[in-house]
């Protein structure tokens, strides 16, 4: 008959190796940020630049690479991926209600620039999605501008 050992629920504690719990939490913290990094579809030179890390780390830390980040970092990574991929989904929301009003509009171009305050470039990048120059209290601010007085039900 074989022996067997039931498990710890630590597979780093069962196999002795040293501060298995904190390697055990930085597992459960890299897991989470794959999970946000997947629901939300970044690649890896997003992920790069929201987390202010080169490539080569982004990539350790999609191989389960660990060693070379510490449990505070690998938490401050899950908060800003959490609130940066928010934020870029409600800042898509908001540039969709405003180029939908614009497409509504029988305004030409230069009007809706004028009233915005916004460049022909600005107002094409708004228009085609390039909202990494535009914050979300800017798209607030022209929603405004454009007379929108409807709800925007923005849900997380």
């Amino acid at each position: 008959m074989n022996e067997y050992t039931i498990s710890s629920g630590n597979i780093f504690k069962d196999l002795g190796f040293p501060n298995a719990e904190e390697y055990l939490f930085k597992v459960k913290l890299a897991s989470e940020i794959a999970r946000v990094v997947r629901q939300k579809d970044l690649e890896p030179p997003e992920i790069a630049k929201l987390l202010e890390i080169e490539l080569g780390k982004v990539k350790d830390l999609n191989n389960g690479q660990l060693d070379d980040f510490s449990q505070e970092q690998l938490l401050s990574y899950l908060v800003r991926l959490t609130q940066k991929a928010e934020e870029k989904s409600f800042k898509i929301k908001l540039a969709d209600a405003i180029a939908n009003i614009i497409r509504q509009k029988t305004s030409n171009t230069s009007e809706i620039e004028s009233l915005l305050g916004i460049t022909a470039t600005q107002l094409e990048n708004l228009k085609n999605g390039k909202l990494d120059r535009f914050s979300q209290e800017n798209l607030l601010l022209y929603l405004i501008a454009l007379g929108q007085n409807s709800k925007i039900a923005i849900a997380p």
